[in-house]
Parts: C-alpha cells; structure tokens; sequence
C-alpha cells in the first residue's frame, strides 16, 4: 500500500525510556493531550463518592456506629447525635472521620475557580485523638480562631 513501512525498533517499545518517548511524542498533539485530560477528569469524578452526611461517610467506610464508637472510645449514641448534628467543631468532625479510617482529611472548596484543600490535621494543630482520649464526655481542645482573629491561647470544651 505504498506507505511507510515501521522499523522493527519503532514497532516494539521495550524499557521505560521508550515508552516514555512515546507517550511525550503522543501528548505533544494539544488535541489528544485535551482529550486525555478530560478522560483523566471525568475518571477522577466517577471514583470519588459524594457523601451527603456522616452517615453516608461511615457507610462507605462500611462500619457501624457501634464500631465507629468503639474507635472513638464513646457510645453509639455520641455517634449517632454527631452524624445528625447540623453544627459541629472542626476537630469533632475530624476525629469523627479519621475514626471512619478517613486519611488526608481535608475540606476543599473552590475560590475563584481554584481548587483549596483546607488540611485539617494541620488546622487543629494535632493528629486524631487515641481511642483513649475520648469518651461520651466534653474533651478539651484548642480553641480555633475565626478568620482574621488572632489565635486563641487557651482551649475550649468541644461540643460532640
């Protein structure tokens, strides 16, 4: 058929330098690299799972509230006044979801048109509390400052 005919070298790719040769000679094309970036999107989109509560949190973790209570070193009634809570403090919330076997937790919203993840491990200034540390009772934790006030220096009774 009169085209050009592939060398055995350009037909198989071997090793890892090649096929990354290949793949940057592919994604040069702005057209295919679009493409390839909106099926990387819409892929990113279909793996995640939209929680609408806590509830649905610990669902997809596949866990009780008697379970996820026993983590948190409470009753299941804490957890299920938590999952039904409309008001919570940051850390309840953390502590709530590392509970769940949440990792990276982290509140994201988007600010003119950039994404923003909000670590909350580092917000609070610690890592989830040891089973241990919690208990049906008010646990204390530092306070958090609003926006644009300075940071408290003592702490608070969390609500749960």
């Amino acid at each position: 058929m009169g085209g050009k005919t592939m060398s055995e070298e350009e037909r198989t790719f071997v090793g890892a330098e090649s096929a990354r040769d290949r793949r940057r000679r592919l994604m040069s094309d702005p057209a295919r690299a679009a493409r390839v970036s909106k099926i990387r999107e819409a892929t990113a989109e279909m793996d995640r799972i939209y929680a609408m509560n806590l509830a649905m949190v610990r669902e997809a973790a596949e866990l009780t509230q008697v379970e996820v209570a026993k983590r948190l070193g409470s009753a299941q009634g804490v957890v299920s006044r938590t999952e039904n809570r409309r008001d919570m403090y940051l850390s309840t919330l953390y502590n709530y979801l590392t509970a769940t076997g949440a990792t990276d937790v982290a509140i994201t919203l988007t600010i003119n048109g950039k994404a923003v993840a909000l670590d909350l491990e580092a917000i609070l200034g610690h890592p989830a509390l040891p089973e241990s540390e919690t208990s049906d009772e008010d646990v204390e934790r530092p306070a958090i400052a609003a926006a644009g006030e300075p940071a408290a220096q003592t702490t608070t009774a969390a609500r749960r």
